[in-house]
């Protein structure tokens, strides 16, 4: 028997496809649907795999799910 796995979309980080780390802005977090800044990036942010989860911001252009 195989069972379904659900995956749930965690908004800002990288299960968002808009989502990265933008190097010349000291590595905060950008939303390039929106091509700006959503978060500023924590010093301790592991920036390679970067999963914190973030509240959604109201300016996202993602619909609710």
């Amino acid at each position: 028997m195989v069972k379904r796995c659900e995956i749930a979309i965690t908004y800002c980080n990288n299960s968002c496809p808009h989502f990265y780390h933008k190097y010349e802005d000291f590595e905060n977090v950008w939303c390039g649907k929106l091509e700006k800044k959503v978060f500023d990036a924590g010093e301790c942010d592991p920036i390679m795999f970067d999963y914190t989860q973030r509240e959604i911001p109201d300016v996202c252009p993602l619909e609710d799910i």
